[in-house]
């Protein structure tokens, strides 16, 4: 009986570290039981590709209309100048392209990484253009977005 009291005297004092331990049981236990195991549908794979593409028209539009934002700088048309595409590169095994399952009887191969194109230069075209304020902050504002230095990047005024 007095055995029994002291484990209960005990199990008080270490009550926290003992709920610390059971919460984290159960965060380990989580995932498993929310279905997190379940592989992603077949259907599912193009979606999350085509959500990988490289769209430099799109990226144009973008930056023009973030541009034209600028305090002074009007209406704006950026063009971009880029070397390469976007291209995917597939783990191999020695017999070929490493193919995994993607559940419903569909296969896809493993992706390593994607390599996007490189921006090598910009021009601007905004109607502030003329002022020089205008012209060092889209000049910035480029350079913060593509990662071109200064001497790649053109503002120009629209005509």
């Amino acid at each position: 009986m007095r055995s029994l009291e002291k484990l209960t005297a005990k199990l008080k004092e270490g009550k926290y570290v003992l709920l610390v331990l059971l919460f984290g049981l159960l965060l380990l236990l989580l995932p498993r039981c929310s279905g997190s195991e379940t592989e992603p549908e077949a259907a599912e794979v193009p979606a999350q590709l085509s959500a990988l593409e490289f769209d430099l028209a799109e990226q144009e539009a973008r930056l023009s209309e973030a541009v034209s934002l600028i305090d002074g700088a009007g209406k704006a048309k950026v063009v971009l100048s880029v070397r390469g595409g976007v291209q995917r590169e597939l783990a191999a095994e020695a017999d070929g392209t490493l193919i995994v399952s993607t559940g419903g009887g569909a296969q896809a191969p493993v992706e390593l990484r994607y390599t996007y194109p490189e921006y090598q230069g910009a021009l601007v075209l905004c109607e502030g253009a003329h002022q020089a304020q205008v012209r060092l902050a889209v000049t910035e504002a480029l350079r913060a977005v593509t990662g071109l230095g200064a001497d790649r990047i053109t503002v120009a005024r629209l005509a």
